[in-house]
Order: structure tokens, then C-alpha cells, then sequence
């Protein structure tokens, strides 16, 4: 028996731009000027529509998330971009970037996808290091 109202996450991978920053007031290597080779996965929350069967297709998922994110942030300095842009106040981190992405994805996929919410965003800063960061983190923090 099918039942046509179970929600589904879709993850879209495959996200990735080449970003330079220093972090300010911190004592180590990352203040001075380096980059770094991101990677980015998305993953949306929704009941597929019963005449298509998407949530959203996998292209117009991408095209949001390279035209609200990675059209500002590839080959950019992140330390003018980020503040600018979406509005990050203090440090260029992996955990305070994604965060503000998170605040620009999440209003663009509510108002262009119908029944669709933003369900979780991993960033990578390095091959073996990245911040994950989910719907229920932040809508349930105490």
C-alpha cells in the first residue's frame, strides 16, 4: 500500500569553492592570510508531489545553492565577502559560516519551493574537518 504523504530527504553534494581568510584575534597559523579548498552538501525535507514524484529537482536545488552561496564565495576573500554579504559578524570559521549560510538558504528554499525546508548543510574547510549543522540544532538550541 502506498502512501503518499511520507516526507523524504534529498541531499545534494558536490558543492565546492576555493575561499581565502585570516581569523582576527587568534593566535596561531590561520592568522595570517590562507585558503582553503571548501565542500559543501545540502539536504532538504519534503513530501514529494504525487504527479512528479520530486521534493525539488536535484538542477533547481543546485541553482540555489550555487547562485545564494557559491557565486559570492568562490576565488573571494572571505573576510569582505562574509560581513557584506550575509552580514557574518566575527571570525571567518567553518562554524560561523555555515550558520550564515544557513540563514540565506534556508528563506530562499521556503519561498521558492513549495512545502520544502532546508534540513541540514555539512562544510568542509578541509579534507578531514567540517561543520554540520541541522534544522532541529537550530530551531530546538536552548
Amino acid at each position: 500500500m502506498h502512501k503518499g504523504n511520507i516526507p523524504v530527504r534529498l541531499v545534494k553534494d558536490g558543492f565546492s569553492f576555493e575561499a581565502s581568510h585570516r581569523l582576527v584575534n587568534y593566535k596561531g597559523p590561520c592568522e595570517k592570510w590562507h585558503g582553503h579548498s571548501y565542500k559543501m552538501e545540502v539536504a532538504v525535507e519534503g513530501v514529494p508531489n504525487p504527479d512528479d514524484g520530486l521534493i525539488v529537482d536535484f538542477k533547481a536545488l543546485k541553482d540555489v545553492v550555487n547562485e545564494v552561496i557559491i557565486q559570492h564565495v568562490d576565488h573571494a576573500n572571505l573576510n569582505n565577502v562574509m560581513p557584506r554579504v550575509f552580514s557574518l559578524q566575527g571570525n571567518t570559521t567553518c562554524e560561523n559560516m555555515i550558520v550564515a549560510f544557513w540563514w540565506a538558504l534556508d528563506h530562499e528554499i521556503s519561498e521558492r519551493f513549495d512545502g520544502v525546508k532546508l534540513a541540514s548543510i555539512k562544510l568542509w574547510e578541509t579534507e578531514h574537518s567540517h561543520a554540520e549543522l541541522t534544522r532541529e540544532m537550530v530551531y530546538h538550541a536552548g
